[in-house]
């Protein structure tokens, strides 16, 4: 009777322990998705904010589409959004249309995209085309992908989920992966 209470006793630990480091790698697992942020500030031609102004992104590649209102500060923001080119589409009553195409957003960017509407009617738009030069203003932070085939090429790299965990935690910002993966005998 007292070996099987020890025994479940051993059980629960171990699920629990589990159960902590699935609860505390989810945040960090979804913070390696290949996504990145578009936003901006939506202003008028004096500078003036624009509150209420309708942002709308749109993925060209794959037709994801997302819709949004600018806030009491004229602020707009887009979390989370796959990588790719999008297009930005803004309107305000009483105000030109603004669009702006070729904005490729690449894995951990913030895209900053200002716009500043001019005065006419709904139907006008102004468009620009030609790739905004993107800076990132927002964080220092260098990202990219690691292409699956590489992962797989690390010399020395067993298919245990402990070695894979190991591995992945290098693959943060400074550190390379290549320095971080060690050859096993």
């Amino acid at each position: 009777m007292f070996s099987t209470r020890t025994t479940m006793g051993k059980r629960f630990v171990v699920f629990a322990l589990a159960l902590v480091a699935v609860l505390l790698t989810a945040g960090w697992a979804a913070a390696q998705l290949p996504t990145g942020t578009i936003s901006g500030v939506v202003k008028d031609a004096s500078g003036a904010v624009m509150p209420g102004a309708s942002v709308t992104v749109a993925n060209t590649e794959t037709g994801l589409t997302r819709t949004g209102v600018a806030g009491a500060d004229g602020t707009y923001k887009f979390p989370a959004l796959p990588v790719g080119t999008y297009e930005i589409r803004v309107e305000h009553p009483g105000f030109q249309r603004a669009i702006q195409s070729g904005l490729k957003l690449n894995v951990g960017q913030e895209a900053v995209m200002n716009f500043s509407l001019q005065v006419g009617a709904v139907e006008q738009t102004v468009a620009v085309t030609a790739e905004a030069p993107m800076i990132e203003t927002t964080s220092a932070t260098v990202s990219g992908l690691v292409a699956e085939n590489e992962v797989r090429e690390r010399e020395g790299l067993k298919k245990t989920p402990l070695r894979v965990a190991q591995a992945l935690t290098f693959l943060t910002n400074g550190y390379r992966a290549d320095l971080a993966l060690t050859r096993t005998p």
